[in-house]
Formats: structure tokens, sequence, C-alpha cells
């Protein structure tokens, strides 16, 4: 049975799992953007294959692409163009046998993909924004989200508003949180959703605008340890078991550099080895706990995770290097961040350039990866991963998310834009 897929105005991706196709069917993926939408074949073991020979993929309305759609066996990228924004498209799969029998039809399971960045007005000012499928929603002139957390359809952004105050947006409306009466800015970095509670962390400027961490838990605000006089951040939360996890940084000074900081249910972690630098993500999974950011030595500063207080590095002899998005998937760690000039992500300590500068290209040129994202870990066809951040050119940034080996522009305007912070959902 056919199902319906809206194929909206900006990036989308449904997954198409193979339930009832034949032996060796996994799934498909469909990346939509604009009027052009990638479909991916994921390649089944060999043993599993059986008398497969093809698959045919047909969709309505019709456009002018040759129908059905021939894909072979093996992981193939097939591009369709000319599809019409706002048109939603039907599409249905079926294997073909090597006598040119059809088997069963593909159900389709949808996947939404959110994003928090911001965008800048005609007059510069810049504007939180919650890309949902592509299609973005401003939640406020003057401000900008750096995080978000989806959980049951419920979709929570966070950064600061126009007053450069610490803010949270539940379905587009801003939600108060607890903050000093004295306190003269601040900025959510991070936020965890887990069984009905909101959890958030970031960093807090006093009265004399010296910066200190704090976290809060459904609105209400706790301390996060740090020395006397020392100005810090959280940029980063993670829950493990029973335990909550936060990373970020001790300001520098004019003696030292940065320092990472880690906690634990508030209290200092020591971290051994790893005293210049700074943690900007924070993954969990049980007992493992993972931060990830960029270590300071006198010539490089190298991109690194810290696994249970141990440290990975992960970037060669480049300059400019570190991490700042981390995910787990299975057995995999992805790190994304920067290589360089170059955005980039990790899998494990493989790593996948995404953005590439041509040689001679100004200071300040390249791109970052802020937000990752891995949708299905398929253990033949390997994994595919969507990853969210920005090109840096002459001084500006454009929001990009990269997917299916490819570079989607999230903003066309010419003017600063980012993409901080990516989730994939599966719709309800």
């Amino acid at each position: 049975m056919n199902r319906s897929v809206p194929f909206l105005l900006g990036a989308a991706l449904l997954v198409f799992l193979g339930c009832d196709s034949g032996p060796g069917v996994k799934n498909f993926i469909a990346v939509p953007l604009k009027e052009t939408v990638f479909l991916t074949w994921f390649d089944p073991p060999r043993e599993e294959a059986g008398d497969l020979s093809h698959i045919e993929i047909s969709f309505s309305p019709e456009t002018g692409t040759a129908q059905p759609l021939i894909v072979p066996l093996g992981r193939q990228e097939v591009l369709i163009e000319g599809l019409r924004s706002g048109v939603d498209y039907s599409f249905s799969a079926r294997t073909v046998d090597v006598k040119g029998r059809r088997g069963g039809r593909v159900r389709p399971l949808v996947h939404d993909v959110y994003i928090a960045g911001y965008l800048t007005s005609e007059r510069w000012r810049p504007q939180a924004v919650c890309w949902k499928n592509g299609v973005p929603q401003s939640l406020g002139r003057g401000s900008r989200a750096s995080a978000l957390g989806v959980s049951g359809g419920e979709v929570y952004v966070a950064g600061c508003d126009e007053g450069g105050l610490p803010a949270i947006w539940h379905r587009g409306r801003w939600k108060g949180l607890d903050l000093p009466r004295s306190v003269k800015g601040g900025f959510v970095c991070a936020l965890v959703l887990s069984a009905g509670d909101v959890y958030a962390a970031g960093e807090l400027l006093s009265a004399s605008w010296t910066a200190f961490p704090c976290y809060w838990k459904n609105g209400e605000r706790f301390a996060l340890a740090h020395p006397l006089g020392d100005m810090a951040g959280a940029y980063a939360l993670a829950l493990g078991g029973d335990n909550l996890y936060a990373a970020g940084l001790r300001r520098p000074r004019r003696e030292s550099p940065g320092a990472p900081r880690l906690w634990k249910n508030g209290e200092l972690v020591e971290i051994p080895g790893f005293v210049s630098g700074a943690l900007y993500c924070a993954a969990a999974a049980g007992d493992d706990v993972y931060a990830g950011g960029a270590l300071y030595t006198e010539e490089l500063t190298r991109a690194v995770y810290v696994k249970n207080g141990e440290l990975v590095t992960l970037s060669g002899d480049r300059r400019n290097a570190l991490v700042m998005a981390l995910t787990l998937s299975g057995s995999h760690v992805y790190a994304g961040g920067r290589d360089g000039m170059a955005a980039v992500y990790w899998r494990d300590d493989e790593e996948v350039v995404l953005s590439t500068v041509p040689v001679g290209s100004p200071l300040g040129s390249g791109g970052i990866v802020r937000g990752i994202a891995v949708v299905t870990e398929d253990a033949v066809s390997g994994p595919l991963v969507l990853a969210v951040g920005e090109d840096q050119k002459d001084g500006g940034c454009t929001a990009r998310l990269w997917a299916c080996g490819r570079v989607f522009p999230l903003d066309e305007s010419g003017r600063y834009s980012s993409a901080t912070a990516i989730t994939v959902a599966p719709r309800s």
C-alpha cells in the first residue's frame, strides 16, 4: 500500500524500511531539498540477496523523470529533479527478481529533521530559528539558538533572547528560567530531554560581568562548582544512568590559556593529562561518558574527546582543529568539528571531510560542523550521517546541512547565518 509523503520546501529525511518486500531488502533513504530528492539503496549481504535483480521506485504525481526508476543492487544514490514545492508526492518501491517477478512494496517510515541556529535580517539583526524539514520558524528578533531537543513530538530550542538573557522556547513560545536578580546576560548552550524533564546548561554574566556556569532542571537553576574568581561556562550536557554530566571550560587568563571543565552531578571532575583546552560537547551511554573539544599545545590546537577520563586525539598536524559535536551510534563514536580549514566529522578515528577550502583562500575561510546526527547504522553499507554547521568566507558565515555526500544551503540570503544543532526524530 502506498503512503503519501509530504515534500516540503527544505531538507527532510524519509527512511523507507523494508518490511515485506522479499529477501535481502534493507532500507531506503530519501533526502528531499527544494525541488530535488536523493534516494539511496542500501545493499543487503550477498547471502541474503537471494534471486533479487533490482528494485523499482515509482512516485506520483509524475515529473520529467522517467518512471519507474530502476535501482541496481548495491548502495546507489538516485537523483530525482523537477519536483514541485508544496506538492505531496507518494512513493512506492518494490523488488524485482532475476525472472522479472515483482515483490511486495516497502512501507515508509518518516523521520523529521530539526535544526537549530540563527539567520540575519535585512537590518543585520540575528533571529533564532528552528528548521523543521528545511522550513525555518523564527523564534524572535535579536535572539540566537544553540541547542534543541525533541521528545514525543515536543520540540524545545534554547539560546538567548533579544535582551541577551538565557532562553528556552517550547512550541515556538518563550519559557522562563530561574535567573539571579543581578544577572546581566547569559546563554543556554545545551539541552537534554529525559522522562518528561528538561535539562539545560550554560553560562551567566554577573553584575561585575564575570561569567559563571550553571544548569537548570525544568526551569530551576542549580550551581556548577567552580573556584572563586574563575570565569567559566557549561557548553554541553549528557545523562548517563542516574548521573548528570556537564562540560565546558574555564575562560583564559592573562597568565594561562583556557582549561577544560567536566562536572558530574554539579561537582568538578579531574581529567588527567588534559589541563589546557576546552570542552564543547558531551554524550553518554550507561556508565560511559564522552566529552569533546580542543587540546591546546604550544604549536597546535588538536581535536580531542575524553572517554571516562581517557584522552583520545583525533586530528593530525593541522594547526586549527577541534570537536564541536558528539553523538553515539551502536559501538561507534561520531565527532564533528573542524580540521584545519575543513568541516569534518570522525567516525571513531576515521575522518570524513565535508568541505574543503582552495589553496590561497583568505584567513578565516573554511567550514565547521556544530551538530551531528546518525540516522541509520547499516553493517554492510555503512551509516547515514547528517551534519550541520556553516561555511565561512570573507568574514561571513552561511548555514549548511551536509547529507548523502552533498551540501545543502539552509540560508541563501548572503547574510550571516549558522546551524548549531540537529536532531532526527521518527514522526509520531
